[in-house]
């Protein structure tokens, strides 16, 4: 989008047309342009605010779009300061902003130890018991569209699941075929496994590398196929994993929900402790929170961003991109910006990705943020494959951060995901709890142009990902040439695969000019080290250890260079394919780990070994993790 001379030197709130999905009735700020000058302005917004109030500190606002349009009144020059005292502030409808603003910095803060909360959720009241399906259960009627996301004060509900643990898996495809990326629109099931109707009901099934994720059509109970509301994106194949959600007709176990949209009626199963009236349940309305376009200088300071809605990606219509959950919406949405900075702040309960940056995003800092049980990505970049410096995405810091829990919706997003960015730093972030890959860069398949160069992934603690959930992941997984890209000083455990491919640090199709040095990587359930394709990479003074299938990988065309690392182990060391070549300079090879003072109980420091030296390895020490976190004995949690 270009803008016109006029809309570069005003600025305004509207509707958000740009936003990569239709949102729903944005808020809109006129803003007549103004040169005037002005010092400053602080403005305060708290629970118990007017609206019609100046926004003093002795006659706060009750709103942030509220003080959004104090900060936007001709003659607001200078910086500009919104405190948000605690409590809990509802956007129902996304804050969208567009142009070049008025003040030279606006900074939206906590104000002291208080905590806001902006929110998606919308309160429900009203329930009343009743019984579903022979199950004593409460009720409420929801006239609000689609529900996806159920919420209590301690995080989401789950909506009715069949079956209530593990999975099922398919019985057969509707058509085979030898590839992975034809899509199905159906499926058979075990005719046993099934109720007699699967009306509303949504399947999430899991196979290669992605979750499908799609509404049932119609179900033929007579055959046990299953009939989906779009293809799938990938193939489907006997033994695939699949559950059901929302499914009518199945008892509700406590803490699940089932919202029944043809009578606009929502059930809850309560747990144990809770009570109608008291209990506080809230409905994800809103996905979006905050959209801003061409604004720089913006800063979110100690703010929580908490239950928001979530979407199927292309209205459940069409198939989604097989990747990383590639086209999800998101709670904050950025594009056209610098130095945008989110500092101390808290996600919790977010239905898709937490935030966004989008093409031409340049010096943004995301650092010192807490991301708890998101529904896809906790910072997603995404850039434009382009060489012309105005649209480049680039100078992304994401560090000292701790993400907990990512992928819960979408279980193929990755929790730090960079595409189409030029020197990005990934660094001392805690990453855990997700079903997929942890940070991914690059995206390019093959050897084609790549903007993305210098990243710097480094001091990242990662562990207890994959969860035997999807294959063909790594903790850290890069893509396409990336010259001067440098992966160290991250310590990785515990990674787990459904079939294939649970590595430590995976390099995929055209992976080129890399430097992989000073990572400790043990017990993933492929190889700590994996290549696919790619030339001009060096693999160097890592730590490779106990990793069961073997410890160093390589499985295309191309070649690295490996040397000074040591790789601990049982034999063969290496899973190498034919038209793959390791370039091997000096390392050292044990079936067990006599190296390390106590390598079963996490300590990887080395002990005094003559074969440490000769192999010219230099000892580092484990500094990974959030604000340096003291991991020194190989990042045991």
């Amino acid at each position: 989008m270009k803008f016109s001379a006029r809309m570069l030197t005003s600025f305004a709130l509207l509707l958000c047309f740009f936003l990569p999905r239709a949102a729903k009735g944005e808020s809109y700020f006129p803003v007549p342009p103004s040169m005037a000058e002005n010092a400053g302005l602080n403005l305060y917004v708290a629970e118990d605010g007017d609206d019609t109030q100046s926004g003093a500190f002795e006659t706060p606002l009750k709103t942030l779009r509220a003080a959004l349009i104090q900060a936007l009144r001709p003659g607001i020059t200078g910086p500009v300061t919104i405190w948000m005292r605690g409590g809990t502030y509802l956007i129902d409808q996304t804050l969208a902003a567009v142009g070049t603003p008025p003040f030279s910095q606006l900074t939206i803060r906590a104000y002291g130890t208080e905590r806001p909360v902006l929110t998606g959720g919308k309160a429900l009241s009203g329930w009343t018991e009743t019984t579903l399906n022979g199950v004593t259960v409460w009720t409420v009627p929801y006239a609000g569209g689609e529900l996806r996301a159920l919420y209590g004060e301690d995080g989401a509900r789950q909506p009715s699941r069949l079956p209530k643990q593990g999975f099922f898996r398919v019985l057969e495809p509707y058509s085979k075929t030898e590839s992975k990326l034809e899509g199905s629109y159906a499926f058979y099931v075990n005719k046993s496994d099934m109720p007699p109707t699967l009306e509303g009901a949504v399947v999430r099934l899991l196979h290669w590398w992605k979750d499908e994720l799609t509404g049932v059509k119609g179900y033929v109970s007579a055959s046990g196929l299953l009939l989906l509301n779009r293809y799938t994106s990938m193939t489907v194949a006997k033994g695939d994993l699949f559950w059901l959600e929302n499914v009518p007709n199945v008892p509700l176990a406590p803490g699940e929900w089932l919202f029944d949209q043809q009578n606009q009626r929502l059930y809850y199963a309560p747990l144990p402790n809770e009570a109608p009236g008291v209990t506080r349940l809230y409905a994800g309305v809103e996905e979006q929170l905050i959209a801003l376009r061409g604004l720089s200088n913006v800063e979110f300071h100690g703010i929580t961003f908490a239950r928001t809605g979530w979407n199927i990606p292309k209205n459940d219509a069409q198939p989604d991109f097989p990747q990383a959950a590639y086209d999800v919406g998101s709670a904050i949405f950025v594009a056209e910006g610098e130095n945008i900075r989110f500092i101390n702040c808290t996600f919790q309960s977010i239905g898709s990705a937490c935030i966004r940056l989008d093409f031409a995003v340049k010096n943004a800092v995301i650092s010192g943020c807490t991301f708890e049980n998101i529904g896809a990505q906790a910072v997603y970049v995404r850039g434009q494959n382009e060489s012309m410096e105005p649209v480049i995405t680039e100078g992304i810091v994401i560090e000292n951060n701790h993400i907990n829990g990512y992928g819960q919706n979408f279980l193929n997003a990755a929790a730090i995901l960079i595409i189409h960015s030029r020197g990005a730093i990934v660094s001392h972030n805690e990453i855990h709890g997700g079903t997929y890959t942890a940070i991914s860069a690059g995206w390019v398949w093959g050897t084609g142009y790549s903007v993305t160069e210098s990243i710097r992934i480094q001091n990242n603690l990662i562990y207890g990902i994959g969860q035997g959930r999807l294959s063909d992941m790594g903790a850290i997984y890069l893509l396409g040439s990336q010259p001067n890209t440098v992966v160290s000083g991250n310590i990785i455990h515990d990674v787990i695969s459904a079939e294939y491919g649970g590595w430590g640090i995976y390099l995929d199709e055209g992976s080129d000019g890399i430097r992989v040095t000073n990572n400790l990587v043990y017990r993933c359930s492929a190889q700590g080290f994996h290549q696919h394709s790619g030339v001009y990479n060096t693999v160097e003074n890592n730590i490779f250890a106990f990793n069961q299938d073997g410890q160093i990988g390589a499985s295309g065309p191309g070649a690295f260079y490996l040397n000074k690392n040591i790789i601990v182990g049982e034999k063969p060391y290496f899973k190498q394919e034919k038209e793959s070549e390791i370039r091997q300079g000096k390392n050292i090879f044990r079936t067990e780990g006599s190296l390390f003072f106590d390598a079963e109980g996490g300590n990887f420091n080395l002990v005094n070994d003559p074969g440490i030296a000769a192999i010219g390895f230099t000892p580092w020490i484990f500094f990974a993790g959030r604000y340096a976190s003291i991991h020194t004995n190989g990042g045991e949690d």
